[in-house]
């Protein structure tokens, strides 16, 4: 199922289970494609180019040709003021809060949860079942099933230089927490609310501080 640039507030057919529902203001590319029934919400915007996109300039759609084909997963559920980039491919049961970005080239499993104000930046695998509640720098990985509600970032601004933190599966990352540089948490880790990581954990166990060390075997999960 294709949508092109349109404002209709249903879009599919009578079978509620292929229906699409978008909200009369948001902005789809003609390359949005939807595998089953979704919500878009108001002011959304799907399929465009995100700020980071080398051919950016005053005109907000130039080059509409080099848009990428942009995928959306069945029972997906994007809620107001949220952006969705060129070339990025959603799974299913995918959940979206208010003002949230995912940039351009990233894949999302299946049943990901986007919270509120979260940011997933360009080319980043997100796995299945994670929950992202803090801000993801371009090109990371997350492993299925984990939670992070801090920031995964680059150690230099300039793009190339390195690569991005990856971290394992069933990991959490808690909130106002950092993640510095291309360093992989490794599955089951946790990083506590407000640690600093700049090196990679052992499987299985809790990191606390500034910078952070290993304190215990994690029981969270």
């Amino acid at each position: 199922m294709i949508l092109s640039n349109i404002s209709s507030r249903n879009f599919g057919s009578k079978d509620d289970s292929m229906s699409v529902h978008i909200d009369s203001s948001a902005k789809l590319s003609n390359k949005v494609y939807f595998s089953g029934k979704a919500f878009i919400g108001p002011n959304c915007i799907l399929g465009y180019f995100g700020f980071q996109h080398s051919s950016w300039d005053a005109d907000e759609f130039a080059r509409l040709e080099e848009i990428k084909k942009t995928e959306i997963g069945d029972n997906a559920r994007v809620l107001g003021n949220s952006e969705i980039c060129s070339g990025s491919k959603i799974g299913r049961d995918f959940r979206c809060d208010y003002n949230c970005l995912v940039g351009e080239n990233s894949k999302l499993g299946n049943n990901v949860v986007v919270e509120y104000g979260a940011r997933i930046y360009d080319n980043c695998n997100v796995k299945d079942n994670c929950t992202i509640g803090g801000f993801i720098c371009n090109g990371s990985t997350v492993g299925a099933g984990s939670v992070v509600q801090g920031a995964l970032v680059h150690a230099r601004t300039l793009p190339g230089l390195e690569d991005a933190p990856t971290i394992g599966e069933n990991c959490l990352v808690g909130t106002n927490s950092t993640l510095v540089g291309a360093i992989t948490m490794a599955n089951s880790s946790v990083l506590a609310a407000g640690s600093v990581l700049l090196e990679s954990t052992e499987e299985g166990y809790l990191y606390a501080g500034n910078p952070a060390r290993r304190i215990k075997i994690a029981t969270w999960y």
